[in-house]
Order: C-alpha cells, then structure tokens, then sequence
C-alpha cells in the first residue's frame, strides 16, 4: 500500500492541496470573534478580568475562588489538572463545562488547522504544499523526526483529525 501511496503524496507535495482561502478567511473571522466572546464570558463569569485562561494556575485559582470546583484531580506531580479530560470531575457547573470545552476545540482549531492554513495559502495562491511522511524516521543521534508511531500517515501542515465546526456547539 505505502508503495502505491508515494507518487500520490509526492504529486500532492508538488502541485499542492487548493483550498477556498477567502470562506477560510471569513471564517477565521468568525471564529476569531467567538473565541473573545467566550474569554470575555470566562473573565466575567470567573470574576477575573485579567485572567489569562491559557495559564493552568491562573484557571485553577479563578475556578477555585469562584466555588466552581468539587474535587481537584491532581497530575502526578500533585497540581490541579484543568484538562479537558480532568475537569468534568472537577467543575460543578454543567454551563462553564460547556464554555470550557467550546473554547478548548474553538481555540485548537484556529491555531492547529486554520491559521497555519491560512499563511501557506497566502504564500502560495491558495494552495497548500503538505510534507508527508509514511514512515517515522530518526536523525543521525537516533531520535525520531517525522511520520507517526502508530502507521498512519502523517502531513505538516497537519490534515488529519480535523474538527467539524458543525460540530462545536456555541454556549
């Protein structure tokens, strides 16, 4: 399979992926608008308007000092995990939950997917020129570099797991 799949990826490298770059952008927009929405609602509901949401600590105390907080789940070295996996244990408040984890995709898609699009379309005329690699290499000191552990292929910028906005529910 992989011998069948490299003069495809290698052709995709070359000519590259064409994307809508202008409904891309307008959605950036969009997107970008509801992500300062969401951290202005946290600040407000979190009663902390500076609060930088991307910091751990500053989360868990304004969490904290709120009483949104049940039980903390620690990470191993004892802090207070503020991890989309962690904090449905934790917060007992169903609505900043569901803020959190909006914000969480909103946020991971924008900076994952959208905005590294957006820049090699902007260089590119509208296309993208993927790097893939079907197989994890190693660097002359014997650590590892591109393509993925688990067999799948793997493309920078990345393509893969790319979230359905219809899928994000906005709070």
């Amino acid at each position: 399979r992989e011998l069948k799949l490299m003069p495809i990826l290698l052709k995709n490298e070359t000519t590259g992926i064409r994307i809508d770059d202008q409904s891309l952008k307008k959605k950036h927009i969009v997107w970008n608008r509801n992500n300062e929405i969401v951290d202005t609602w946290l600040r407000k509901k979190l009663k902390n308007s500076d609060l930088n949401i991307d910091s751990s600590d500053d989360l868990a105390d304004s969490l904290e000092n709120c009483g949104y907080i049940g039980d903390w789940v620690l990470t191993e070295k004892g802090n207070r995990s503020v991890s989309k996996t962690n904090l449905p244990q934790a917060i007992n408040n169903n609505e900043l939950l569901n803020v959190l984890a909006y914000r969480s995709a909103l946020k991971n898609t924008l900076t994952t997917f959208v905005r590294p699009w957006l820049r090699m379309a902007d260089v590119n005329k509208g296309f993208i020129h993927c790097n893939w690699s079907q197989v994890r290499n190693t660097d002359e000191r014997g650590k590892s570099s591109a393509g993925a552990r688990t067999g799948r292929v793997q493309s920078s910028p990345n393509f893969q797991n790319i979230q359905n906005p219809k899928k994000i529910i906005v709070p």
